[in-house]
């Protein structure tokens, strides 16, 4: 194709077409790699909120798995405790001592058992309520990532489709400049 001039019908030069076409070409270049780097921002948000649910699932388990490692510790030292109680019961009675005098002892040492168990009953739920906070969080900080991935997808893409937009008036003016200074910019035709 060659550009001629309206007015006087000449041709303008092959450098003039050449920056048109740069014009256009830095145009649509902008705005594909506006759109690659939205979607770069988009897939990289995705990654970051699924490695960070993984790892919250990772401490979701951990926490069950801590739960249930209790709910199968306190029947056992339930089940000690009682048979600790019986043996100290047996040997009391038969070494002749009597109750009375036994008691305090026989208390406080069920009270110790008891105080024990529930120390662990109590670690072991801290423990877990951790581990599901720490899932928590990490959903929290993967989600902030994930969103400040997408708005630097965002912020790329808008100064990609700047620069391009920018390329093609430069290369615009500079094709314009190329023609003959008499002839409007409205005068001129792609033939």
């Amino acid at each position: 194709t060659t550009l001629y001039c309206i007015s006087n019908g000449r041709r303008c030069g092959g450098s003039v077409m050449l920056n048109f076409v740069t014009a256009g070409l830095m145009l649509t270049q902008g705005f594909l790699k506006s759109k690659s780097e939205r979607s770069e921002g988009r897939r990289k948000a995705n990654y970051i909120r699924a490695m960070a649910q993984y790892n919250a699932n990772v401490e979701d388990v951990k926490a069950k798995s801590i739960e249930a490692a209790m709910r199968g510790d306190i029947p056992r030292d339930y089940k000690r405790k009682r048979a600790l109680t019986e043996k100290q019961r047996a040997s009391v009675v038969s070494m002749g001592i009597t109750r009375k005098s036994a008691m305090p002892v026989l208390i406080d040492q069920a009270l110790e058992a008891e105080m024990n168990i529930q120390n662990k009953i109590r670690t072991s739920m801290i423990k877990a309520q951790e581990a599901r906070q720490q899932g928590k969080t990490i959903r929290y900080e993967g989600d902030m990532q994930a969103r400040a991935a997408v708005a630097q997808g965002k912020a790329k893409g808008k100064q990609s489709l700047m620069q391009g937009f920018t390329s093609a008036v430069a290369y615009t003016g500079q094709g314009l400049k190329g023609m003959e200074s008499d002839t409007p910019a409205s005068k001129w035709w792609l033939n």
